[in-house]
């Protein structure tokens, strides 16, 4: 029979990351899947998306902290973070929790992992334990992060089991056996609900109208460089050096290329119900809609264009059913396989989609759909234009992205790419 992670609350972890480019989500999600094979109930956010105030009934939590640049926090730990740095919280202030703390940075910059540095050493000031000794991975490893990554999991679940023993009667979950999915996806005749009410109401976000999309650029230049115009209806504040982040969406033929290649055709515009497959679980992750069909989901939600991570990988090795496809999948999820793996995705920027239509025996559930595939993620743009000059308005100049590799079809921006299509009144 097939094991689940089990309902006992005391086999609790939290998983918390920060995340500018979704790699340190991804790692994230690599903990909560292993954590779920040692029967442990997770619950995997971003540090600002967590509701801190929860903090004092945990006890183990793990984070995964990325840093970007010159030694920046990724935007989803601003909140967190300031709430954590408060010089009035006392030296016992979560003396409750048991931490550990993955880094991912990169060497070339000289703050290495600064932000997985300072906040691993305010949690120890505020009273924080430490339970496992902190992980760095390098991006200038020439074998990645995994190589960095991988052993210190190893060393994690010996920590967690030690922690936390097995119960008797419980075995962990072997990797050849598929997890439950996290989400269900029901067919309903409910109405969708409209893209602008998904927009959490806490986030900085406005509703724009795109007057201007002017190529600047000659015709015949290798570099398409845009001239964008968005206006609001109010007055915006912002200062030199600000960014706005604009929420892509995949253009709909790449839609329609994934919806043939898995046989979603004629699945496409059913209207589902989202809930999780753990009825305890209420809330749905921020702006997240209840009600959507595939089509709305794959278009403005899931990034099935992006180079694929691990995760991806591993989720896909249980959904093919051709035994040479999954032990090859299974091959680049190993220690032994990240040079492969590496040379496979990485190297030649191969999407997901590419991925996709090469192990053709994959079959993925919807139930899994928001498990394997990434979400799509806002991109920053430097503002171009002054708010004394144009107070309901932001201009951007934006290069879009296509280039080449290997590969013989070019590689696209998805952000840069919507916005050069974007049409005028949008």
């Amino acid at each position: 029979m097939e094991q689940g992670p089990s309902s006992d609350d005391r086999r609790r972890l939290l998983i918390l990351y920060a995340s500018q480019t979704g790699t340190a989500e991804d790692v994230a999600q690599q903990i909560a899947r292993g954590a779920r094979r040692l029967h442990f109930k997770t619950e995997t956010t971003s540090m600002d998306d967590y509701e801190r105030d929860k903090i004092f009934e945990e006890d183990l939590v793990i984070f995964v902290c990325s840093t970007t640049g010159q030694g920046v926090q990724p935007q989803n730990m601003n909140k967190f973070w300031n709430a954590l740095k408060l010089a009035s919280l006392p030296n016992d202030f979560i003396d409750n929790i048991r931490f550990a703390l993955f880094g991912l940075g990169d060497s070339s910059y000289p703050k290495f992992n600064w932000a997985a540095k300072k906040l691993f050493r305010r949690l120890t000031q505020i009273g924080a334990q430490v339970f496992y000794e902190r992980g760095e991975a390098d991006d200038q490893n020439p074998n990645g992060i995994d190589s960095t990554l991988l052993p210190w999991l190893e060393g994690l679940w010996k920590k967690l089991i030690e922690i936390k023993p097995l119960p008797e009667h419980l075995t962990p979950i072997p990797p050849a056996t598929c997890l439950p999915p996290s989400f269900r996806l029901e067919p309903t005749t409910t109405t969708p609900t409209p893209l602008l009410e998904t927009i959490p109401k806490s986030n900085q976000s406005i509703p724009a109208i795109l007057t201007k999309n002017q190529r600047i650029t000659a015709p015949d230049h290798w570099q398409d460089t845009r001239h964008l115009e968005f206006e609001f209806d109010q007055t915006l504040e912002f200062q030199p050096g600000s960014v706005a982040e604009i929420l892509p969406e995949n253009c709909a033929e790449d839609v329609e290329k994934l919806f043939k290649l898995m046989k979603w055709t004629d699945l496409s515009d059913q209207v589902y119900k989202l809930s999780y497959y753990d009825s305890n679980q209420q809330d749905l992750p921020v702006g997240w809609t209840e009600y959507a069909t595939l089509r709305e989901i794959f278009t403005s939600r899931l990034d099935f264009m992006a180079v694929p991570g691990r995760s991806f990988i591993d989720w896909l090795s249980h959904f093919t059913s051709d035994p040479m496809e999954t032990e090859r999948l299974q091959e680049f999820c190993s220690i032994e396989g990240q040079d492969d793996l590496f040379e496979y995705t990485k190297r030649p920027r191969r999407t997901i989609l590419e991925v996709l239509s090469e192990f053709k025996s994959a079959t993925i559930p919807l139930d899994y759909i928001h498990d394997v595939f990434p979400q799509i993620r806002p991109r920053q743009f430097s503002i171009a234009s002054s708010p004394k000059l144009f107070p309901n308005q932001i201009q951007l100049l934006v290069a879009v992205v296509n280039y080449k590799t290997r590969l013989s079809v070019p590689r696209k921006g998805l952000c840069t790419s919507y916005l050069s299509k974007l049409e005028i009144g949008t």
